[in-house]
Formats: structure tokens, C-alpha cells, sequence
């Protein structure tokens, strides 16, 4: 999925340095499912890889923040 994405674009503006495609297609079946930015219902979906993921600035590397996973949705759509 999201082949279309060119691969110096994927990489080159991901929210940390863990983000795959996994994260972007869940990224956007969990937008479709509980709403634009509805982090905290995502995260609250096993099946999603949200459910692992806490949205806060403590460590930017494995925890990107909600504006920074807002902005990849953005560029995404």
C-alpha cells in the first residue's frame, strides 16, 4: 500500500525515526474510521498500531507529538 509515495518523500519527512508505511496506512484507515485527528480512539484500536503509541513531547524519536502525526495525515491527504 501508499506505493505511490515516492521513497525520498516517505523518508525524508516522517514524524520519527521508526515511521513505515504501516504507520501511515494505519494513519489513514483510523482517520477514515473514528474522524480527523482522533488520536486517543485510535490508540484505543488494537488493531491499529496506535494502541502502542503515546502522544506526548517526552521523546521525539519514539513518541512523535499529535501536530507532528497531524501534519504527516496532511501530507498524506
Amino acid at each position: 500500500m501508499l506505493n505511490f509515495i515516492q521513497a525520498q518523500e516517505f523518508y525524508g519527512q516522517r514524524p520519527s525515526a521508526s515511521w513505515t508505511k504501516i504507520q501511515d496506512v494505519d494513519l489513514l484507515r483510523g482517520t477514515y474510521q473514528y474522524g480527523y485527528a482522533n488520536y486517543v480512539k485510535m490508540r484505543g484500536d488494537l488493531n491499529l498500531w496506535f494502541h502502542n503509541l503515546e502522544f506526548d513531547n517526552s521523546n521525539y524519536q519514539n513518541a512523535p507529538t499529535a501536530d507532528t502525526i497531524t501534519r504527516r495525515l496532511k501530507k498524506l491527504v
